[in-house]
């Protein structure tokens, strides 16, 4: 009697220990099923933020978004690749697997776009010394050929040919919307003639040089900008026609130093026209 309720005692132990054992395995493959969801999830969310910055980049391109060159560093499209290596990072240290290992491998893809806005930063701001500089007062507008920059008599020079039907509205606009935006005021009378209406006033003018052969008729825009400095940018379009048409404007300009500007009360000294 005793020997088997001592029996029956041992067979409650057993069962319960297997009972115990079971429920440990159970529990034990829920945590490893979750701990393999959760890094399932983490890999999918690194993967998605490294495509971020680049997805930013084109979005920026299509709503023809600029960057600053102070934003050089500090944009949406750098913060989102840093917050992805630091995801990653993040993820790999609790982890410590191969997979977790390979989401580096990634880097390339969420940092092209911060590596080359800093090389466009970097070439923009230490440019080679080879490379000429022009005046940004001289304006180049689209479809412009036959592109001409000189050094004349101290002034920086520019002449171009540009395909543009009478009265080359879209040209004048052009070049008056960039100065405008980079701080020149226009000049309503001749800088060299004070009185004489600028072409910003009066617009085309029209003559005839009877110094060639056959004589040539002239449509002219003539115009001045001066910056807060003082420097003086003109512009001089002109249709010559024959033996040109009403179609192909020449367009020439210079930037005079405010410091010439003031001593030089003559025409400003022009290169050879285009």
């Amino acid at each position: 009697m005793h020997g088997n309720q001592h029996g029956n005692q041992n067979f409650s132990h057993t069962y319960i220990r297997a009972e115990n054992d079971e429920n440990i395995v159970v529990e034990i493959a829920v945590t490893e099923r979750e701990i393999k969801t959760k890094q399932n999830w983490m890999v999918a969310l690194c993967v998605f933020i490294a495509l971020v910055p680049c997805a930013i980049t084109a979005i920026y391109i299509k709503a023809d978004i600029e960057i600053a060159s102070w934003q050089a560093f500090v944009n949406p499209i750098d913060l989102s690749a840093l917050l992805w290596l630091g995801v990653t990072y993040v993820s790999y240290r609790r982890t410590r697997t191969k997979r977790a290992a390979w989401l580096f491998a990634l880097f390339p893809i969420a940092f092209v776009e911060p590596v080359l806005l800093a090389c466009l930063w970097f070439s923009s701001a230490y440019p080679h010394q080879d490379t000429p500089r022009h005046a940004e007062a001289l304006i180049v507008c689209p479809g412009a050929k036959q592109t001409k920059w000189v050094k004349f008599e101290g002034t920086d020079q520019l002449s171009y040919q540009i395909e543009a039907d009478y009265p080359a509205s879209s040209i004048v606009s052009c070049i008056s919307a960039q100065l405008k935006e980079k701080g020149w005021r226009p000049l309503q009378e001749d800088f060299w003639n004070p009185g004489l209406p600028s072409s910003h006033v009066r617009g085309w003018t029209n003559f005839v040089d009877a110094t060639v052969h056959p004589e040539a008729t002239i449509d002219l825009w003539a115009a001045e900008w001066e910056s807060e400095a003082g420097d003086i940018a003109w512009y001089s379009l002109r249709y010559v026609y024959p033996p040109g048409d009403r179609h192909t404007l020449a367009i020439n300009a210079g930037l005079i130093p405010a410091n010439m500007a003031k001593e030089d009360d003559q025409d400003p000294p022009a290169a050879e026209v285009t």
